[in-house]
């Protein structure tokens, strides 16, 4: 019986000493490495707003959809595939966010670099009534937003809807 029990013992594989270690070394590289690749991810893409038709003036709540034109200057293509989405932000005039995480809008198609693609965003307008600045994001959904554009765009939402 006493030599059934050892045999058992020395068939079960031993971890070698230092074994956790290693272990937590492994997971700490998978961990780098996942953060540098969303960090080149987001290096490589950039964008711009090459056009626009926002209207200057919303109702509070209101909802529709505002053709924008984004070019691609990053290092990458954009696609659908890869879950690369049009959203954006409502700061107020100092610049404090109001509204994270707009309403999102894919692309039909892939965006080469350096290629200009236009989307029909859907956008919805703060409830409050004020003045506030629309700011267009792309983000990969999933990984992040791209770095932010230098513009934006001021608009004012009157205090009374109009007809």
């Amino acid at each position: 019986m006493v030599a059934d029990r050892d045999m058992r013992r020395r068939s079960t594989p031993r971890r070698p000493r230092g074994w956790s270690l290693l272990r937590s070394a492994l997971f700490g590289l998978v961990a780098i490495v996942l953060l540098f690749d969303r960090s080149a991810r987001a290096e490589s893409s950039s964008y711009a707003v090459a056009k626009h038709s926002t209207p200057q003036v919303w109702c509070p709540s209101e909802t529709r959809r505002v053709a924008v034109t984004f070019r691609n200057t990053g290092a990458r293509a954009w696609s659908p595939k890869t879950h690369d989405r049009v959203s954006y932000h409502w700061r107020d005039t100092q610049g404090g966010m109001v509204h994270r995480d707009g309403l999102r809008t894919d692309f039909d198609a892939e965006v080469a670099v350096g290629a200009h693609a236009e989307v029909l965003a859907k956008v919805t307008a703060p409830s409050t009534p004020g003045s506030y600045v629309l700011v267009w994001r792309m983000l990969t959904e999933g990984a992040g937003w791209f770095p932010e554009p230098v513009s934006y765009t001021h608009l004012t939402l009157p205090t009374t809807p109009y007809v």
